[in-house]
């Protein structure tokens, strides 16, 4: 399938840097050549997400280190190729590389949206995923911010601050700490016109 299965994408970028560490394990030990072998014949999405979950030191433990402005990031696609984007920051401080922008069409702030996102903590950790309708104006300031710079198709890796995220009092149930600097994958499925 060509279609760019991006909520797995990181799952991917995870499963890209255990087979390069699986690679250089194996040629200090033979019996890392299986996991090795494993890895790279893995082609089903669960089964990528699965792995890269299960990996140890993966990209998941590195969100931070991913999103340096000025710095490119890189996102293996499900066909084996991948997509880049510079990474940037906005005047409010959101981070954001855009790996495809999405066609013309212009989501503003009272625009109803159909977004796919996953949310990460620093740490790789999910605390919410799903596919979900709203505007801009709904939702915490730098996902809308982020939202406002894409169009349908459009796909995003965001770094949002904690004061434009959940602020001083966090979402405790969610897991959110206060101030938490959090991390979304976005796509824009569909914009109402």
């Amino acid at each position: 399938m060509k279609t760019l299965k991006f909520f797995s994408a990181v799952a991917m970028m995870a499963l890209v840097a255990t087979t390069v560490a699986c690679k250089d394990n194996a040629k200090k030990s033979t019996d890392d050549a299986d996991d090795d072998e494993m890895i790279e014949e893995t082609t089903d999405v669960e089964e990528v997400a699965e792995d890269a979950d299960e990996a140890e030191g993966s990209v998941f433990d590195n969100l931070a280190d991913m999103l340096v402005p000025g710095q490119e990031v890189t996102i293996p696609t499900q066909d084996g190729g991948t997509m880049t984007a510079m990474v940037k920051e906005s005047p409010t401080g959101l981070v954001y590389a855009i790996f495809d922008k999405g066609d013309n069409t212009n989501i503003e702030r009272d625009t109803q949206a159909t977004v796919r996102y996953r949310g990460l903590h620093a740490d790789g950790s999910l605390f919410d995923e799903g596919t979900a309708a709203f505007s801009p104006s709904m939702v915490i300031p730098g996902f809308g911010e982020g939202l406002m710079m894409l169009g349908k198709g459009g796909k995003a890796l965001l770094r949002i601050p904690g004061d434009l995220g959940y602020g001083p009092n966090g979402v405790p149930q969610a897991g959110i700490e206060p101030n938490e600097t959090l991390y979304f994958l976005v796509e824009i499925v569909d914009i109402a016109q």
